[in-house]
């Protein structure tokens, strides 16, 4: 049975824009995002992401937590915890500067233990049969005995180019972070 947990705080954005407005391309039918102001030198936005949805998996005899958020993707760094994690297409002027900010949130936190890793993915093609991909679970004991935050950054954003003459970023949000030395999730 999943536990649900509803973050209290959502995260606010700010991008730092010399013209125009941002224009939000995508967005994820679960999570919400809203522009709360929009000027010359930048634009708010609020994200509000999901409830959180905690079980729990067995790896060669282990168990672990695994977390979820409806609509998310995920961190991809094989042996890693896996975190849900959010993207939005953003359209943003063509000289613009992009810089994210999360603010005014204050993250809660809980105790989860060891989070479940990312798996790798191996592509087994046997001489005679059609290939295929099976997931290997091998924790990376190095990672999970650092005491930082996991992912570092509550938001990050990416330049990814122009579609159809318009520049767009990727604005990626991480509103759960996890600390593997001690098995506490901030949840912002």
């Amino acid at each position: 049975m999943a536990n649900r947990i509803k973050p209290l705080v959502p995260v606010f954005l700010f991008f730092f824009c010399p013209l125009a407005i941002l224009t939000l391309f995508v967005s994820t039918a679960a999570a919400e995002i809203e522009m709360l102001e929009s000027g010359p030198q930048g634009v708010s936005l609020q994200f509000s992401p999901p409830e959180l949805e905690l079980g729990e998996r067995r790896v060669d005899g282990e168990t672990y937590t695994v977390i979820y958020s409806k609509g998310c993707g995920f961190t991809s760094e094989e042996g890693r915890p896996r975190i849900p994690t959010f993207s939005f297409a953003l359209g943003i002027p063509p000289d613009a500067e992009v810089e994210v900010t999360a603010a005014g949130c204050e993250p809660s936190r809980r105790q989860v233990g060891r989070l479940c890793p990312n798996p790798f993915l191996d592509l087994i093609q046997p001489s005679d049969e059609e290939s295929r991909i099976v997931e290997r679970y091998e924790v990376d004991k190095v990672f999970y005995s650092t005491s930082g935050p996991y992912p570092e950054r509550v938001a990050t954003v990416a330049n990814l180019g122009y579609v159809r003459g318009n520049r767009v970023a990727r604005l990626c949000i991480c509103p759960f972070q996890y600390y593997p030395a001690t098995g506490e999730l901030l949840i912002f």
